[in-house]
């Protein structure tokens, strides 16, 4: 395990001063967006095409949300038929993605839900 005392003094004395490790695992930050107007909220920031006949469910894409770089993935749709999305980004991004959508969603009655944590 990288976060025992056991590895960091094996890993200082392996590189001594030249090297150092951080934690960056916790550096992302992923929304989960759907509704029956989330293709027309993620149209006034996502250069791609996010048709059903364009990105399917499980594709995924590289790409930017208004100046924001993300990872964009199309989830299975909810029972209701609506489509689902989930975009991943740098965390300290996070604050103007969210700013960027509420407006963005605001004339469709954006509604937020806390989802459980995990998997």
């Amino acid at each position: 395990e990288a976060d025992t005392p056991a590895f960091h003094a094996s890993f200082r004395s392996l590189v001594g001063g030249t090297a150092s490790v951080s934690d960056q695992s916790g550096g992302y930050t992923v929304f989960r967006v759907g509704g029956s107007a989330i293709r027309d909220t993620l149209a006034k920031g996502v250069p791609i095409d996010l048709d059903g006949r364009a990105f399917n469910s499980g594709d995924a894409a590289t790409t930017i949300v208004s100046h924001i770089g993300a990872t964009i993935w199309r989830r299975e749709d909810a029972p209701d038929g609506t489509a689902c999305f989930e975009i991943s980004l740098f965390r300290s991004l996070a604050h103007s993605f969210w700013h960027w959508f509420s407006e963005s969603a605001a004339e469709y009655g954006l509604t937020w839900q806390d989802l459980p944590a995990g998997p």
